[in-house]
């Protein structure tokens, strides 16, 4: 069906006619529900719905969304009014954000759309007056109450999600104390029971990340990495599928660091070392080359696009090198921590800019890859035809001028103090002229 808007008009002025008798004794009519469906159609478009849905055409519609004992006519309004309020946001100022009472005694599929259409409603708001905002956590708190007693299903998923996509936006504007470490624990245990997909748990991971850490619920007694073990599911399944379409990763890495940054837990601070910092067993290539999930977070760190990633990947593995910049280093190689360190001004002793350090296990590496020096595969002279010495030799050649100039911007910027070597030897006088 194509409806234009003269057509959809009319379908409008057919609902206002018929609200009346809706009024004086609701019941199912197939009249409207075909009058709606119509609508929803014709919606989509939106030029016609731009030109159609107005607050007084939207009220009219409204009476069809609450009616009482016609589940099929009142589900096809909300589809109508969740259009028009995607497509014509101006009708998203003047909302009545009681509406959200719907979500009482609601379906599941009720549910969906009820948080479709306050989350819309709460778009881009500057703020809610008066006592609007409470009682819009009190329906939002019920609806997590309903979803945390049932089964989970695909539907259920889908109205969960809607329903945490408008709590965001709540707590965009307001604290919860009353009942937080209840909201808290609805949240985690929505994350323990939905399937590990960051897909399903993004947005409450999002609603995680404005609400205060309660330890006893992210870190149990008896199980305190049970939540992390979580979260890193989730994340080696992102991690799998480099290169990434966006950025939206980052909110999973910054739930983990805010844990972190919160808790005391040393089960939960070791367990997110053995999967975030590089194993000895990797030193056997440069870092960042095995297939682990410390490798693929450390690649991350160089693509461009994961900006955001990138910065929390860094303060992560800061966090946890416990702000020292020879662990760090030691950690992820120099390669990897130059770009952090420069950036925040942290000042490189200059031993790790030599050939080698000691790792603690006694072994020497490179600081710069963090490879075991025994395990470097150099290229020996002996073996290699002229043209592949040509060709090693400008490779060299590149290294070391990339090199030079980091240390040059590196010791203009004071983050380290070093001497050309010749210059330090001729001006010493033990540099001797070769004849």
């Amino acid at each position: 069906m194509n409806l234009g808007v003269d057509n959809a008009k009319a379908l409008i002025e057919q609902l206002r006619i018929a609200s009346s008798s809706l009024r004086a004794a609701p019941s199912f009519d197939l009249n409207v529900l075909q009058a709606l469906s119509g609508l929803r159609i014709a919606g989509r478009d939106q030029t016609i719905a731009v030109e159609l849905f107005n607050q007084d055409n939207i009220s009219v519609i409204l009476e069809y969304a609450s009616i009482q004992n016609d589940t099929q006519t009142r589900l096809e309004a909300l589809r109508v009014i969740a259009n028009a309020l995607l497509l014509v946001p101006s009708l998203r100022a003047d909302w009545d954000l009681s509406f959200a009472q719907q979500y009482i005694h609601s379906s599941i599929d009720e549910e969906f759309l009820v948080g479709r259409v306050m989350f819309l409603a709460t778009v881009g708001s500057k703020g809610f007056k008066g006592s609007i905002t409470k009682i819009l956590q009190q329906y939002v708190i019920e609806h997590l109450r309903q979803a945390s007693k049932r089964d989970i299903s695909d539907s259920s998923n889908a109205a969960i999600k809607e329903t945490c996509k408008l709590f965001f936006n709540i707590l965009l504007h307001t604290t919860i104390s009353d009942e937080c470490e209840l909201v808290v624990s609805l949240l985690v245990d929505l994350v323990r029971r939905l399937p590990h997909k960051f897909d399903l748990v993004s947005n409450i991971l999002a609603c995680l990340l404005k609400l205060p850490v309660v330890d006893g619920i992210y870190f149990p007694s008896t199980s305190p990495t049970s939540f992390l073990e979580i979260t890193f599911n989730i994340l080696e399944q992102v991690m799998t599928s480099l290169p990434y379409t966006d950025d939206s990763i980052s909110l999973l890495l910054l739930l983990i660091l805010t844990l972190l940054d919160k808790t005391n837990s040393e089960s939960a601070i070791t367990f997110v070392k053995s999967k975030v910092i590089p194993s000895d067993s990797e030193r056997d290539r440069p870092l960042g080359q095995s297939a682990s999930l410390a490798a693929k977070l450390l690649q991350a760190t160089s693509d461009p696009a994961l900006s955001k990633s990138k910065d929390v990947i860094f303060q992560l593995l800061w966090h946890l090198s416990e702000q020292d910049v020879r662990k760090f280093v030691h950690n992820i190689g120099l390669g990897y921590a130059i770009g952090f360190l420069m950036t925040n001004n942290v000042p490189i002793p200059d031993d790790l800019t030599g050939g080698s350090v000691q790792s603690p296990s006694m072994t020497q590496i490179n600081p710069i890859t963090g490879q075991r020096l025994d395990a470097e595969d150099l290229p020996s002279l002996e073996d290699m035809t002229d043209e592949e010495k040509e060709r090693e030799a400008e490779r060299l050649f590149v290294l070391f001028e990339s090199a030079l100039l980091t240390v040059i911007r590196m010791r203009q910027n004071g983050v380290v103090k070093v001497e050309n070597p010749i210059r330090t030897a001729v001006e010493s006088g033990r540099f001797e002229e070769l004849h």
